[in-house]
Formats: C-alpha cells, structure tokens, sequence
C-alpha cells in the first residue's frame, strides 16, 4: 500500500501489505520469544538497549526525514521525538529495577514484593 505524505497528498513509499494470517503468525513469534527475552540478565538487556538507542542516535536525520514524509509534521518536531525515544530507552536501560522488596517484616507478617522482569 502506498504511504501518503499529509503535507503534498502524494505517496512517498509503498509498504509492504500483511494477510491476518501473517498477523497473527507474527504475535505468535513475539509470544514465543518473549520467555528468552525476560530470561536474559538485566546487564545483557542493558546492553541490547543502549545499543538500539545508539542506533536511533547515529540515523536520527534519516528516521526524522521518514516522520515528516509520513506524519507531516516539523523536522524539530519529528527529532525531538526520537531524541525521546533515545531518553527513555537510557533511562529504562540505565534504571536500577529492585527485584525484590521486603515492605513489611514484623512478627506478625512479612510482605515481600517481587517484581518479574519483561
């Protein structure tokens, strides 16, 4: 199908059209990865995601070119967007998640929040 730019009205791009099929063999895949993906140690996530924000960073120009054709919108604004997608990836990359979190702890009872990664 052909991709619009809002500004001139005329395609830029044709993408690639999927079949339900195709959908849901795609959600199957993301499902049956996701156990790997929540078993990797939290240093290798970090890795892997400071990586992917590296990524952004070195083609922001490029993948700002491709939201203004696709969106309409502001060259600043189609950066500043994915400058925040390179924020919040360093964030949640560089975050410090506590896995495990006594809350109370008295002769009476013990709680203690466990947190599972995704």
């Amino acid at each position: 199908f052909s991709v619009v730019n809002p500004s001139t009205g005329r395609p830029f791009a044709e993408a690639p059209a999927c079949s339900r099929a195709q959908l849901d063999e795609a959600v199957r895949a993301a499902t049956q990865a996701f156990p790997a993906w929540m078993a990797l140690p939290h240093a290798r996530r970090k890795e892997m995601m400071l990586s992917g924000a590296n990524l952004v960073k070195q083609q922001l120009g490029d993948l700002a070119d491709v939201l203004v054709r696709e969106q309409g919108k502001p060259l600043a604004n189609a950066k500043g967007e994915l400058m925040g997608v390179v924020g919040f990836m360093t964030h949640f990359a560089n975050f410090e998640f506590k896995f495990e979190t006594v809350l109370v702890d008295n002769q009476k009872e013990r709680v203690v929040q466990r947190r599972t990664p995704v």
